[in-house]
């Protein structure tokens, strides 16, 4: 290799470099094809969050669910006001004539006891009422003719106590051995009442029965 000379002309031994020229025009792009797609990067960090959105519409309502089983039962309610006095009943009373002695006819029938003498042998009201009817049995005792039995009363409040037949006749059949009727009889508080029987024929060994149904006055 030569040795510069740094004796003449201008080297860049000795000389400063000139200014710098302009640049020049670019050069024609390359012809090269595009590099491949690079690899995805990494997942950046989470955002911050966003505003609340707006209330959605209101959805249908739902088909309706199955029953319940039922509650338990409840505790027992308070007592209720006492209500009002019912109206009086119409109740009927008995009264019961019989006796276990021979009778013949025409007598009287009292309570255990029978004879020919009305007073002897009555019971007594005890209430204002209407005696509307009378049994008769003879106990199974035939007779040849019928047997009857009639209601007989008497104002108790009076002396002598006189006796009063009624139109109330219970009759017994020669064939048969119970009679009955019905009636409207009617008696005061103290009145006295008995029964007087005909036995169609001779006295009746084994007595009679008699009941009379009444009932009060309202």
């Amino acid at each position: 290799m030569r040795p510069i000379d740094c004796g003449c002309g201008c080297s860049p031994c000795c000389c400063p470099p000139g200014p710098q020229g302009p640049q020049g025009f670019q050069g024609p792009q390359g012809g090269g094809t595009g590099g491949s797609q690079g690899p995805q990067g990494f997942q950046g960090t989470q955002g911050a969050q966003g505003f609340q959105g707006s209330q959605g519409f209101q959805g249908s309502q739902g088909p309706q669910g199955t029953q319940g089983s039922q509650g338990a039962q409840g505790a027992q309610g308070g007592e209720g006001p006492q209500g009002a006095t019912g109206e009086n009943g119409e109740g009927s009373t008995v009264l019961f004539f019989g006796t276990d002695q021979s009778i013949s006819s025409l007598d009287y029938l009292g309570l255990g006891t029978s004879s020919s003498m009305f007073s002897r042998n009555t019971a007594v009201m005890p209430f204002d009422g209407t005696i509307t009817g009378i049994v008769y049995t003879n106990r199974g005792q035939t007779a040849a003719n019928p047997q009857t039995a009639r209601v007989v009363i008497s104002n108790g409040t009076v002396s002598p106590a006189l006796p009063v037949p009624t139109a109330l006749i219970a009759t017994i059949d020669p064939a048969d051995f119970c009679g009955e009727a019905a009636g409207a009889i009617a008696v005061s508080k103290c009145d006295l009442v008995t029964v007087q029987v005909t036995t169609g024929g001779g006295a009746l060994p084994e007595g009679v029965a008699v009941a009379v149904t009444l009932i009060p006055t309202p």
